[in-house]
């Protein structure tokens, strides 16, 4: 079973980072002056060659938006129609230091899965994980760990679900501005955030072709100072050697200018997601057979959770790192001058 010993979280903060919407007309440029004021940042798309629909002549990208922003885009388009074809909700798990985030963002790349992914493999781009292809009308979850939070300055392990197309964002739950406004992130993430291990032992036993109900197999060497279960051996033989080959195969007939060196890692090579698109590929088992669900109940967001408040709670935490990370950067610049 897999050690889920996890740093301590200091914030657990959902939000919304990006959000497009396409509308009837362009706003004047007072709107769009307190659209600015509600925004991280504000893009305005009046391209006649990315119009896809005739009624609708303007499209707004807003990244990091706050609940006022969808009152005030409600009152502007009023009874006129729109479209919401871009969502991207965000969970940051932030913790006091950089080791910390790392450690929590290898556990989440590995255990983390995108269930009904098909037979895609997840990929990495540096140091950012990827469990689908980042396609237009396909969802897709991303993580990272090596950023600071974009609503505090804390470490964090970032994890964003993408829902790009129209279609992928009334999956999502959301279909108009009042939607955003009341979005329930912790049941969107209770479904979502699936975290699942491979159990070795249940593994070697469908390999065998055993009973759950049978006990288990335990063998012993000859002068009686070695005994194992050979099911739990057989499991983690099989996820050794065939399922990291298979993998490795899989992404290097893809390529290396669209998987990237780094996919090559054994550590990545080594997750959850893959292991999945393994037993359905190859091994023809059922993931639930194999496969074991772990508790994400401390990683969930809390429903009556303000992200204002919580942020001004934080605030003393983010500004007591800053000043031990200023003294350092002065320590070393003082030695680089002697």
């Amino acid at each position: 079973m897999y050690d889920t010993n996890l740093p301590e979280l200091v914030g657990k903060l959902p939000y919304f980072d990006t959000i497009a919407v396409w509308i009837e007309d362009v706003p004047d440029d007072a709107i769009v002056s307190q659209l600015r004021k509600l925004c991280r940042h504000l893009h305005v798309e009046t391209d006649p060659k990315k119009i896809w629909r005739e009624d609708l002549k303007c499209r707004l990208d807003l990244n990091g938006p706050k609940n006022p922003a969808f009152g005030l885009l409600r009152d502007i388009v009023g009874e006129g129609s729109y479209c919401i074809n871009k969502v991207h909700v965000t969970l940051d798990l932030c913790v006091k230091t950089a080791w910390e985030a790392d450690v929590l963002g290898r556990f989440v790349k590995r255990t983390l899965v995108k269930l009904w992914n098909g037979n895609q493999c997840s990929k990495y781009y540096e140091t950012t994980k990827y469990l689908a292809e980042d396609s237009w009308g396909v969802s897709n979850i991303v993580i990272y760990s090596d950023l600071y939070s974009k609503v505090v300055h804390l470490p964090c392990t970032h994890i964003e679900w993408r829902s790009n197309g129209s279609s992928q964002v009334r999956q999502a739950g959301v279909k108009s501005f009042d939607d955003l406004l009341t979005f329930d992130f912790n049941g969107f993430w209770r479904k979502r955030l699936v975290l699942e291990w491979i159990d070795a032992w249940a593994l070697g036993r469908k390999h065998a072709g055993r009973r759950r109900v049978l006990p288990p197999k335990v063998i012993g060497t000859r002068n009686g100072g070695f005994i194992y279960d050979s099911d739990y051996r057989a499991g983690m033989l099989l996820l050794r050697h065939f399922v990291m080959d298979y993998i490795k195969q899989k992404k290097e007939s893809l390529g290396k200018k669209r998987w990237g060196k780094e996919d090559q890692d054994e550590d990545r090579l080594y997750e959850a997601q893959d292991i999945r698109l393994w037993l359905h590929e190859v091994a023809g088992y059922q993931p639930r057979d194999v496969m074991v669900r772990l508790d994400n109940e401390c990683l969930l967001p809390n429903p009556n959770d303000n992200v204002r408040e919580m942020c001004l709670t934080l605030e003393p935490l983010q500004q007591s790192i800053q000043s031990i990370r200023n003294r350092s950067k002065r320590k070393a610049n003082c030695e680089q001058e002697v």
